[in-house]
């Protein structure tokens, strides 16, 4: 059976697969994934990429962005102080 948004247990079940992704350190998530964990829309994922304020993509294909879930849980800890790392010209 699926459970409802009314049913108990299901924020708890989301916070400990959230908690469990949140340890894997070069894991790729793709935009869905991203979106369903932030709580954002795609619109405003990509106005704070514009902005320097999320974080960074990583280019998947011609037409397919991820992004690293360590960096997805940092700006989680901060979103509204979160700058992106700066870029470095090796």
């Amino acid at each position: 059976m699926k459970k409802t948004a009314n049913q108990p247990g299901q924020a708890e079940d989301k916070k400990a697969a959230v908690d469990a992704e949140r340890k894997l350190t070069l894991e790729i998530l793709r935009m869905k994934r991203v979106m369903e964990i932030t709580g954002l829309s795609r619109s405003t994922i990509y106005k704070k990429l514009s902005e320097g304020r999320f974080a960074p993509k990583v280019q998947l294909s011609e037409r397919s962005i991820g992004f690293y879930n360590a960096d997805v849980f940092a700006w989680l800890e901060n979103p509204m102080g979160y700058r992106a790392p700066e870029a470095t010209n090796g």
